[in-house]
């Protein structure tokens, strides 16, 4: 039911039941503003002072007052909710002269037990989830018999296969949070709620003591929560709700959002954190003298020394030597070019890399000749910043930025250091660019070639 009220100063306000109860007597309406009540609108039909609403306006506008109820009510505890809290300490009068110091010392309880079971709640989550926690090792090792693992990984740990209790639990928690805070007038609910629940405690037990043999005690921390809220409620407050369509959809979805939205995201966050855990080992694994070795040898194997490409850049007395066969004009092979310079920095006189010169046709040969000049006849220093200008981009100007060198092409060392890079191309029959070779091995495709600074005092033998 709905009840339509005119202010003093002319404005018109909707209210319901829920928000009538606020106003329990007239004095409470005048100091309000509102002197009268208006005919009724469209599409209901007066009782008793009242308009009743027909059923396909009160499914239209449910969405409507329920998004408002929520706003108005958010609103009104924050400037006084909070307040009423000093009721447990200071009793305070509502408009019937009735103190409300018990009610409050109820909800103080409720208050505290609720923060409490999120916080347990929240910890068998991240158990569940296996993320590590120093807390949740410790609570799960008090019993002698203790085994939260064992308990939260059986069949029994999520209701239909899909939503775990401990999602359940939190979203419960926090939804009674959110009521005890925000919504007292819907406590009875709760109440409800609790009860309904409390039956789920004995199932819980029992599958603990019969069927895992095992305790978890933060799910008993729970139960035993959940026990103190219904005895707190049975004491404090009992009372039946009023069970009105408004409420009872109000109260559905501040239940279902939290779980539903924990269930969404603690999902896509333990994929990622079980997906980093996987890597962590992964590369743990992968770091391995052994494991690299044994992968390495199965790898291809071409041969290399010093004496097929004079393009090197480290250390060239080095034991661990990267041999890249790459283009002047690749793309990829411009971005290995940055990372084998990140790597050169990081592994310093550790390690000798060999660049061995291919081109896609003769006429982007040129190009090749112009690194191989550059290299011959600037001081190194001033040939790697060419190097690292060209690949990250003077390549697209192709023969404009050479122009800008006076470098000879053509010369009998360029000539002769070419023909060297084609006749091992040839011979190996390798085409792909960039090709990584480590000591002539093919590098596995499970590493990359920012592994390799791992390996620097590896001996690698044919």
């Amino acid at each position: 039911y709905l009840q339509k009220l005119r202010g003093k100063d002319g404005r018109v306000r909707v209210l319901s039941r829920l928000q009538q109860r606020g106003l329990r007597n007239e004095s409470l309406l005048i100091a309000q503003g509102f002197d009268g009540l208006l005919e009724p609108g469209r599409g209901g039909r007066i009782m008793n002072g009242q308009e009743r609403l027909s059923p396909m306006h009160e499914v239209l506008g449910l969405a409507h007052r329920f998004g408002q109820h929520i706003w108005d009510g958010l609103g009104e505890r924050l400037s006084t909710g909070f307040g009423g809290r000093a009721g447990l300490l200071f009793p305070v009068l509502d408009g019937d002269g009735v103190s409300r110091g018990s009610s409050s010392v109820t909800d103080g309880f409720l208050l505290f037990i609720n923060l409490a079971g999120a916080g347990v709640s929240f910890l068998l989550l991240l158990k569940q989830g296996k993320v590590q926690s120093e807390y949740t090792d410790k609570i799960c090792s008090l019993f002698k018999q203790g085994d939260c693992n064992s308990v939260l990984e059986s069949d029994a740990a999520k209701l239909w296969g899909m939503f775990s209790w401990s999602e359940i639990g939190l979203g419960y928690f926090i939804s009674s949070l959110t009521l005890v805070v925000f919504y007292p007038q819907w406590m009875p609910y709760l109440m409800l709620v609790n009860l309904l629940a409390l039956p789920y405690t004995g199932w819980s037990v029992w599958y603990q003591y019969k069927v895992a043999k095992q305790w978890c005690p933060l799910c008993l921390s729970v139960l035993l929560l959940l026990w103190m809220t219904a005895i707190v409620n049975v004491f404090g407050q009992w009372r039946l709700p009023t069970f009105e369509m408004q409420d009872m959809l109000s109260v559905a979805i501040l239940y279902l959002l939290p779980f539903l939205s924990l269930h969404l995201l603690s999902e896509r966050w333990f994929r990622s954190e079980q997906l980093e855990n996987v890597k962590y080992e992964l590369n743990n694994l992968k770091a391995s003298d052994s494991v690299f070795l044994s992968q390495l040898e199965l790898q291809p194997h071409y041969d290399v020394n010093p004496a097929i490409s004079q393009i090197v850049w480290g250390c060239p007395q080095a034991k661990f030597r990267i041999t890249i066969l790459t283009n002047p004009h690749c793309n990829p092979c411009a971005q290995m070019h940055k990372r084998i310079g990140a790597l050169l920095k990081e592994m310093g006189d550790k390690v000798c890399v060999q660049y061995i010169f291919s081109s896609f046709n003769k006429e982007l040969e040129k190009s090749a000749r112009f690194l191989l000049a550059v290299y011959q006849q600037e001081k190194h220093e001033k040939a790697e910043a060419i190097y690292n200008d060209w690949f990250a981009g003077k390549k697209y100007l192709g023969e404009t930025y050479m122009l800008t060198f006076d470098y000879d092409l053509e010369s009998m060392e360029v000539n002769r250091e070419l023909n060297k890079h084609k006749v091992w191309q040839l011979e190996n029959r390798l085409t792909a660019t960039p090709t990584v070779l480590i000591n002539g091995y093919q590098l596995p495709d499970s590493y990359k070639i920012e592994d390799m600074r791992h390996f620097g005092d590896l001996n690698i033998n044919k």
